[in-house]
């Protein structure tokens, strides 16, 4: 019999080191049911984010409608004046302050602009929007100097178009001064104090033996620090999110019948003086309503000396009552040409059609060889000749009737040939009148093109 030695009998009492098939099923269902929810605790995040970002994109864009109502309205022009209209309102810096942040209200002249495409078939796209300072008085043009009737510019020669006109910077350019000074706003400048201050009382706590001031330290670090965070939050992010989503860009596309909100940033270094800058920073309303600042006493002073040195000190003497300055027709003349209501916005730009939308134009029609006869033997070979006649299909009214199969031979090359080939099952006689068209396939809707007449012309072979 052979020994055992020091094996002992399977208990049956010791559980098996495999899994049965049930627990491995188990297992599996488990890892299934993990992997599941993780992935659906992910979208539901994402729609989470998604519908948080539409809801601040709309309540970014409520807010900027809101400031357009305190806003100085400004004459406009666009380039492309069919379906487009275009309005400019300059939001005072107060209102830039808070919507764009202190960077840019400071340094920029701040001019929302509703731009609409009425077209039912083009879509707008922007290339550039500038102001045309050239009918201002401050601009120093001889157009504007005549017309505020200041003498000695009947001879001077036109200036330059150009040289009057001041292009928005792009969105990038602003964001990037406001991130800039992001970090230098009085409430980040005050966090990072405070959290220096913790820090910095956090490495002294060994010099301290009462447990008081350590408890004090590590309450300030951990709760105080937080909770100024929280009671002054930060509104440069979403100042930056709105330069982002608004300010003009090149090639911002307005889509057909739609509108959309672009924000122009015009250096203010480019225009105004330091002292007419500052001038425009404390009270923008002088520059639209020039009369009113001979009324209010805190502008007042700047207003005369603006006006003694446009004119004169001898006609304009501090003590002068606002009727003694106003019935002066020159003065008066000087403070309309001052306003920045002549300063005009305009927008350039283009249209884009899908061609597939339109329909398309034909201007002629001219056969490969107009001696083949219309004999039915022969396939008769030509070429349409018009505009938008990309992914067009040509087509005969009298087809059916004359027994004419018409097939396309496109060129991808060029929208304004489209060559075409009949077919004919029975001759077709001279002088017979077809009517030519070109139809387009979109959307499960035909386009079709007006009729052109063409008479079969008479064979010589």
């Amino acid at each position: 019999m052979p020994s055992m030695g020091n094996q002992r009998p399977p208990s049956p009492f010791r559980a098996s080191s495999q899994p049965e098939p049930s627990m491995k099923a188990a297992r599996r269902w488990e890892n299934e049911a993990g992997t599941n929810l993780h992935m659906f605790s992910k979208f539901i995040g994402v729609l989470l984010l998604a519908s948080s970002a539409w809801a601040q994109s709309a309540e970014d864009t409520q807010k900027l409608q809101d400031a357009k109502t305190q806003g100085f309205a400004l004459p406009t022009d666009t380039a492309v004046r069919s379906n487009i209209t275009v309005e400019a309102v300059l939001l005072p810096p107060a209102i830039s302050k808070t919507l764009f942040g202190k960077a840019i209200s400071s340094r920029y002249a701040v001019i929302e602009l509703t731009i609409s495409n009425k077209s039912p078939d083009a879509a707008f796209i922007v290339h550039s929007v500038f102001i045309d300072d050239s009918e201002w008085l401050l601009s120093g043009t001889p157009a504007a100097m005549a017309a505020a009737g200041l003498p000695g510019q009947a001879g001077a020669a036109p200036s330059s178009v150009a040289a009057n006109q001041l292009a928005s910077v792009e969105y990038r350019i602003a964001r990037g001064e406001a991130l800039d000074a992001q970090a230098w706003t009085a409430r980040n400048w005050t966090m990072r104090l405070l959290q220096f201050l913790g820090v910095l009382a956090a490495g002294s706590e060994f010099t301290f033996k009462e447990t008081g001031i350590v408890k004090g330290i590590g309450a300030f670090t951990g709760q105080v620090v937080p909770a100024a965070q929280a009671l002054w939050p930060d509104g440069t992010a979403g100042q930056l999110d709105r330069i982002s989503d608004f300010g003009f860009r090149a090639n911002k596309v307005i889509p057909k019948e739609a509108s959309d909100i672009v924000i122009a940033f015009f250096p203010l270094d480019r225009f105004l003086t330091p002292e007419l800058k500052k001038l425009f920073l404390a009270s923008p309303a002088v520059f639209f309503v020039p009369a009113a600042a001979l009324v209010d006493k805190t502008v007042r002073g700047r207003m005369i000396g603006v006006l003694q040195r446009l004119v004169g000190a001898a006609q304009v003497r501090p003590d002068d009552s606002v009727e003694t300055i106003l019935s002066n027709s020159k003065i008066k003349g000087l403070l309309d040409s001052i306003s920045l209501s002549k300063i005009r916005v305009k927008v350039s730009g283009i249209l884009s059609v899908d061609i597939d939308t339109v329909p398309a134009r034909i201007d002629s029609v001219t056969f490969d060889d107009p001696a083949t006869p219309w004999d039915g033997a022969h396939p008769i070979t030509g070429v349409l000749h018009g505009a938008l006649l990309a992914n067009g299909q040509p087509e005969i009214d009298e087809s059916k009737q004359l027994g004419i199969t018409v097939e396309a031979a496109p060129d991808p090359a060029s929208g304004n040939q489209l060559h075409f080939t009949l077919h004919l099952s029975k001759a077709v006689a001279t002088g017979t009148i077809l009517h030519f068209h070109v139809t387009k396939a979109n959307d499960s809707r035909a386009i079709a093109s007006p009729s052109v007449q063409i008479p079969v012309p008479a064979s010589s072979k």
